[in-house]
């Protein structure tokens, strides 16, 4: 014979909605299959007071529902008279055959093709410009043209070509070209990988404020990264990059100061401790 919801719980029929959640709650802890590893039988059981739970939560929750519901009988009123509104007339939409459908594709198509190679030619035509530049010395455009090398944005991805680019523009102090070329030195992309070149090419960008150098100048410094340790430094440089702006700076330096502070909260319960135990003894050797 099956037994009712209130049997699998182990109720009373009178029981209140706390009754019931408070019974389901101790045959969770019984049967729940995170506290039963690899027992199906358990499994089954939470899964049958579950069911009995969310029916006898159902029930009680109707039950609640009708008791709050006070009825009054209400004086009828008359309906309102609704205005007469005029039907609009529903136009046909309008679609065309599938001639003109078709011709109307191509044409999409033949702007598309004529926007994109109105775009690829302006593009070329910027990098071109940008080349001029470059060979005559322009830091920015030296940048901009080892960016477009280094990801392959209107021409060939060409690393190595965008180091040597990086590099011109590097040596005439161009703090993004500093520190693309340190960051090309420290995941060795388009040149064998350095971290010492890294950390040079790193310092002279972060000392011209360039937040990004900054923070991978201060991770080098406490992680030890082609310079010895220094934790004052890399905390130094940290805070500069957290100053401008540099989020993953800001949410390192969070880390660690928070860790700090639960060292230091754990050596002062510690001293606490210590203190209360020598008092303790001090006091007993006394009496």
């Amino acid at each position: 014979m099956s037994k009712s919801d209130y049997e699998i719980l182990g109720i009373d029929r009178n029981a209140t909605q706390e009754d019931i959640s408070r019974a389901f709650r101790i045959m969770a802890r019984k049967f729940h299959p995170d506290l039963n590893p690899g027992n199906a039988e358990a499994a089954e059981q939470f899964k049958i007071c579950q069911m009995a739970y969310d029916n006898l939560r159902g029930r009680k929750h109707r039950e609640l529902n009708w008791q709050d519901w006070n009825w009054q009988p209400q004086q009828e009123e008359k309906p309102r008279q609704k205005k007469k509104q005029k039907r609009k007339k529903r136009e046909p939409e309008w679609k065309p055959n599938a001639e003109k459908q078709s011709r109307i594709d191509k044409r999409k198509q033949k702007r598309d093709k004529e926007r994109k190679l109105a775009e690829e030619k302006r593009r070329r035509g910027n990098l071109r410009e940008a080349r001029q530049a470059a060979e005559h010395g322009h830091a920015e455009a030296q940048y901009t043209l080892g960016m477009h090398c280094f990801y392959g944005r209107g021409i060939d991805k060409n690393k190595q070509e965008a180091v040597i680019w990086f590099r011109k523009a590097a040596e005439q102090n161009h703090a993004e070209a500093q520190y693309s070329l340190g960051l090309c030195y420290d995941e060795g992309k388009g040149v064998a990988e350095d971290k010492e070149e890294a950390v040079r090419w790193y310092l002279l960008a972060a000392e011209r404020g360039y937040d990004e150098a900054q923070n991978s100048l201060g991770r080098c410094y406490l992680f030890g990264e082609g310079v010895i340790y220094n934790k004052t430094l890399g905390i130094h440089w940290l805070r500069k990059a957290a100053k401008g702006g540099n989020e993953e700076a800001k949410e390192l330096l969070r880390e660690m100061f928070w860790d700090i502070h639960i060292r230091e909260k754990r050596r002062l319960i510690y001293f606490f401790i210590l203190a209360c135990a020598i008092v303790t003894v001090m006091i007993l050797f006394w009496l």
